[in-house]
């Protein structure tokens, strides 16, 4: 092929043409450049001629560069070399670039073509960085397409379903972990849900490869192509296994400790740092005569002896300091008509995961009959004592 200028200017010009073309020699120097130099990285074709290419390749990448035009002057004629690198632009920037370097035949001169793949070498930099992050997250990240069949599975989800990437990969999903839907609903109708709002959240279950059966919390979202296109489905799934297990237990826990508290004979009191009562069971309430309605958010210090408030502050804040957990004694409260009625007391601190009280519980035992006993012995112990005086 013969490079005439003519043939040079309608191969390389015009604003369609969007490679960089060069004419080199063995040196490297240029001997000509087309506009889209200057249209890609600010440079003119005419400050280009004469000067060597290498100028303008980044630094990190000028021993690659030079190796590569070493390697491309022993080729055959019409065969190609590739390369890409940085080239620097007019502003100080780079820009990453794909080279074809072509040995001309009969002369000591190349042919050059380049194409600016900085966007694509960012796309790809980012498709790397977030792939990088699906692998480190403790989440199993599951792509599966249209037909159901799993594309991509990340190292959490070998983790919580016990199945390789690799043996995964290509099952149908549902299938492989023996989805169980929420309330009864199927695949199709998530997969409409999906098609309607573009994403959906729910608690699925799924069989992992040991048997074992996990509740997992599913976020999934659809994917579009670039037309519109539903191409598949991502989902994000966290193992709640243990979570729903602890809360079962917690609510399970709290269920008999309520049946306790409101089943019991013996009256029970709880009560805020601000001496609020926050509840009571039915046999305190009815021990003072009073409703539980009557009590629940009534300052508590009504019920107590008032004789015995400085006694009682001191006990609080032996409780509030972690001085002791509890303190145990017996008093009096003081019943809806007045009346003082003895009982066993004994208060409890509630804490925090802080160490500090949240609240105090009560349990308070009617001791009146037991004291009521006691003072007739007493009496009849001092008659009888005085008796035996007279005797004597």
């Amino acid at each position: 092929m013969s490079w005439t200028a003519t043939s040079w200017t309608s191969a390389t010009s015009g604003p369609t043409v969007p490679d960089l073309f060069l004419l080199m020699d063995a040196e490297a120097r240029v001997i000509r450049a087309n506009r889209a130099w200057e249209r890609t990285l600010g440079h003119p074709p005419d400050e280009l001629c004469g000067t060597g290419i290498l100028r303008l390749v980044h630094p990190d990448d000028r021993e690659a560069t030079i190796a590569a035009v070493t390697a491309a002057a022993g080729l055959p004629a019409g065969e190609r070399a590739e390369l890409v690198n940085r080239m620097c632009d007019r502003a100080g920037g780079h820009h990453w670039m794909k080279w074809h370097t072509i040995p001309l035949p009969g002369r000591d001169l190349f042919a050059a073509t380049a194409r600016d793949i900085t966007d694509d070498i960012t796309r790809r930099r980012i498709i790397d960085e977030r792939a990088q992050l699906l692998d480190l997250t403790q989440d199993a990240v599951i792509v599966r397409g249209m037909d159901g069949r799993i594309r991509y599975w990340n190292p959490a989800a070998e983790h919580v379903y016990g199945w390789p990437a690799e043996v995964a990969t290509g099952h149908d999903l549902d299938r492989l972990l023996g989805t169980a839907w929420p309330g009864g609903t199927g695949r199709d109708e998530i997969t409409e849900l999906l098609h309607r709002d573009g994403r959906w959240e729910g608690e699925v279950e799924h069989c992992r490869a040991d048997g074992r059966r996990v509740t997992i919390l599913s976020r999934k979202a659809l994917q579009r192509d670039a037309a519109g296109e539903p191409i598949g489905i991502l989902a994000i799934n966290t193992d709640v296994t243990a979570r729903r297990d602890d809360e079962r237990a917690l609510a399970a826990s709290e269920q008999r400790i309520r049946s306790q508290f409101t089943h019991s004979s013996v009256g029970q009191m709880i009560r805020g740092l601000d001496d609020v009562i926050e509840d009571v069971n039915p046999a305190f309430a009815a021990m003072l005569g009073y409703t539980r309605d009557e009590l629940i958010g009534s300052p508590a210090a009504r019920l107590y002896d008032p004789a015995k408030t400085a006694a009682r502050t001191a006990a609080l804040a032996g409780m509030v300091a972690g001085v002791t957990d509890s303190v145990s004694a017996e008093g009096h409260l003081v019943r809806a008509d007045g009346s003082l009625l003895d009982v066993h007391m004994n208060i409890a601190a509630v804490r925090g995961a802080d160490g500090r009280p949240q609240r105090f519980a009560g349990v308070f035992q009617d001791i009146a009959a037991r004291k009521s006993a006691e003072a007739q012995r007493d009496a009849a112990m001092a008659t009888l004592a005085s008796q035996n005086t007279r005797l004597e």
